[in-house]
């Protein structure tokens, strides 16, 4: 799913792996205006995961989300995400690294 407007950019992509799948999810929660850097860290941009049959979640804490096209349907995310209890909270412990180029055409 891939959703782009003056109000709204929201993405999701499912990730098949070999033994687990994910689904990863790009958002920008405030008013979408143009391509350029959002940060992770302030809450300009989100990148979470979850692993399709647990439900495990984890959620950005650092990094950015790149758009790249005029139309906000490519771009980079370079980000450190952290596990999350549910209630919008991380838990200490391990980190996910996401980082990469995505596209939805």
């Amino acid at each position: 799913m891939c959703e782009v407007s003056p109000h709204t950019f929201n993405v999701v992509f499912k990730l098949l792996g070999g033994s687990h799948d994910f689904l990863l999810y790009l958002n920008i929660p405030v008013r979408y205006s143009e391509p350029g850097d959002y940060s992770l860290t302030n809450g300009g941009a989100e990148v979470d995961v979850r692993e399709y049959a647990t439900g495990g979640f984890w959620q950005s804490v650092s990094g950015v989300l790149t758009t790249t096209s005029g139309d906000g349907r490519s771009g980079t995310v370079s980000g450190v995400l952290e596990a999350a209890a549910g209630n919008n909270t991380v838990l200490p412990g391990a980190t996910l690294r996401v980082d990469g180029p995505w596209s939805c055409l």
